[in-house]
């Protein structure tokens, strides 16, 4: 073997060492990556909670479009969650599987949920953010608002009501309105159009108008008589959320927000009537029927 093939041969060994180094290099520089990944993946759900938004004008509101989204609700959660720490990690869903996620864990806080008794199992509320006054309104055919004056002249027509939904406890008991279903804001709206009653029960008022904005009908007006009722407007977390050790200091964010003013001042720039205090609801109507409300 002459002396050129040896040194080829040398030199071959030498670069398959040299591959096999940097192989074993690449292993513990990926490792490493990897492990630095998993570091700061880590952290990053150690200070994240997860919430859900949904279509619930006008406090919250999803371009169909582009698909973003936007209101005072996610971003009062947003700086309360930046108050202590967290970032907020938004996941759309409609309301009944945002409850399913709340029940299991899946989410840690959702938005604007009703007080009912059976959910306390399942779920902490914080305290309200405030409190709105929920107008009980009757949307009738234009021009004929003074069909209802008052109470009583629920019993001389057909209303429309949402099943499901209750209103106020004096209307839901009452066996003596002739009360025609229907299972959602489209169909009653639809409904309605069509002349299947007289008049239709609503408890949110925007979404009604968008439904009947959707189907073109514009000739309507609201009855002269109203039931007001006063509902409070919170957020709730899932007592199996790993974040439930954080309720507090949550909790008291949103203290703080309503102390100093932010949530009145979040609300006024997306140009929305700020929420009541409980000083300003002194004296209204709080009974409340929220058994069955739509959140």
């Amino acid at each position: 073997m002459n002396e050129k093939k040896i040194c080829d041969i040398v030199r071959s060994i030498k670069n398959d060492i040299l591959i096999i180094r940097m192989e074993g290099v690449m292993k513990k520089l990926i490792i490493c990556f990897i492990g630095v990944f998993c570091c700061i993946s880590a952290h990053a759900k150690e200070h994240m909670i997860k919430a859900d938004y949904r279509q619930r004008p006008p406090e919250m509101l999803i371009n169909e479009k582009t698909g973003n989204f936007s209101g005072p609700l996610i971003d009062i959660l947003n700086l309360a969650a930046a108050e202590v720490g967290l970032t907020v990690n938004w996941e759309n869903n409609y309301f009944k599987r945002s409850y399913s996620r709340l029940i299991r864990g899946s989410v840690d806080i959702v938005p604007r949920v009703i007080i009912k008794e059976d959910r306390k199992a399942y779920v902490k509320y914080f305290d309200p953010i405030g409190y709105q006054q929920k107008n009980i309104v009757f949307i009738v055919k234009k021009g004929m608002e003074c069909m209802i004056k008052q109470y009583e002249d629920l019993y001389n027509i057909t209303v429309g009501v949402k099943k499901g939904t209750a209103y106020f406890k004096k209307f839901d008991n009452d066996t003596k309105i002739k009360k025609k279903l229907s299972v959602d804001d489209k169909n009653m709206s639809m409904m309605f159009a069509a002349n299947r009653f007289d008049a239709m029960i609503i408890l949110d008022i925007p979404a009604f108008e968008k439904a009947l904005q959707a189907i073109g009908f514009t000739k309507y007006g609201f009855a002269d008589y109203k039931h007001v009722q006063v509902i409070s407007n919170q957020y709730a977390m899932s007592k199996k959320s790993p974040k439930i050790i954080l309720f507090d200091k949550l909790n008291d964010a949103f203290k703080s927000m309503v102390k100093k003013g932010k949530i009145r001042q979040i609300y006024q720039k997306y140009h929305l009537s700020p929420l009541l205090t409980e000083k300003e609801i002194e004296g209204m109507d709080k009974d409340v029927d929220i058994d069955i409300l739509t959140d």
